[in-house]
C-alpha cells in the first residue's frame, strides 16, 4: 500500500495527485489500496466529495480521522 501525503497541496492538485494515482493502479490491471493523509481540513472533504462523485470505495484510517484509505479495482 502507497502512502501519500497531502499536507501544504492546494486542493485542486491533491485531487489531481489521487486522481493520477488511481488512474496507474487501474491501467496496471491490479487491485491496491492508497493511504491518503489529508488532516482535517479542506483537502479531506473535498476529496471526499470526489471520490464519492466517482463511486471510489473509501474509509477513514482506524483510529486516524486525518487519513483514510482508498481501495482502487
Amino acid at each position: 500500500m502507497q502512502t501519500i501525503d497531502l499536507h501544504g497541496y492546494l486542493v485542486e492538485d491533491a485531487i489531481e495527485l489521487i486522481e493520477n494515482e488511481i488512474g496507474k493502479i487501474r491501467l496496471s490491471g491490479r487491485e491496491d489500496c492508497i493511504k491518503v493523509i489529508t488532516g482535517h481540513g479542506k483537502i479531506q472533504k473535498q476529496l471526499m466529495f470526489y471520490l464519492l462523485d466517482h463511486g471510489i470505495e473509501h474509509m477513514f484510517e482506524p483510529g486516524n480521522k486525518g487519513a483514510m484509505i482508498i481501495t482502487v479495482d
